[in-house]
């Protein structure tokens, strides 16, 4: 009876866990746990009380799901960082490392505040890369929505005059006129 019920609502557990610790968060969210955080520890707030407040602000409810996580384990008497390392997925190594060194040293609620800092470098550099992708990607696909217009519509209508001066045109001609020619058979 009771390995029947172990294999019937064990892989549930299970599943509803592995759920909460292989979530990933953007790095947005990581940086306002950072900041947030840090203004707590500034402030003296005990850190399960911390976790608290940190749940009642979060807007998904996969935050909710973390504080929750994060706040049973607190409270069974674990550190920070120590249930954080069940998070590496959402947080990386670096932060669970910078706050693990935090709370060995006395200096969490610095440690967080340099964390949030170098998410928040994480953060703008991967924004300015995105940024800075989006301009060659339109051109490309400009690019390329042109040619296809030049050699599926436009040359076709003027591969007559071509064909009429009966002279050797150059490879590339020849080579476009027949991608042009294959395309309208076949594409």
């Amino acid at each position: 009876s009771m390995n029947t019920f172990l294999k019937k609502y064990l892989p549930n557990l299970t599943k509803a866990r592995g759920s909460v610790y292989s979530m990933r968060f953007s790095s947005r969210d990581q940086v306002l746990f950072a900041k947030r955080l840090s203004f707590l520890v500034s402030a003296s707030v005990p850190l399960l009380e911390s976790m608290h407040v940190l749940k009642e602000q979060a807007t998904s409810a996969r935050m909710v799901r973390l504080y929750d996580a994060l706040i049973t384990d607190i409270a069974a008497g674990q550190t920070l960082s120590s249930s954080l390392k069940k998070f590496t997925r959402a947080f990386g190594h670096f932060a669970v490392n910078i706050i693990r060194v935090g709370e060995m040293s006395g200096v969490l609620a610095q440690n967080l505040i340099y964390l949030a800092d170098e998410l928040k470098k994480r953060y703008d550099l991967r924004r300015k890369i995105q940024g800075a992708l989006v301009y060659p990607i339109i051109v490309s696909i400009a690019t390329i929505g042109v040619a296809g217009v030049l050699t599926v519509y436009i040359f076709p209508k003027i591969m007559p005059i071509f064909i009429s001066l009966n002279v050797d045109l150059p490879l590339t001609t020849r080579a476009l006129l027949w991608l042009s020619l294959f395309l309208q058979d076949y594409g």
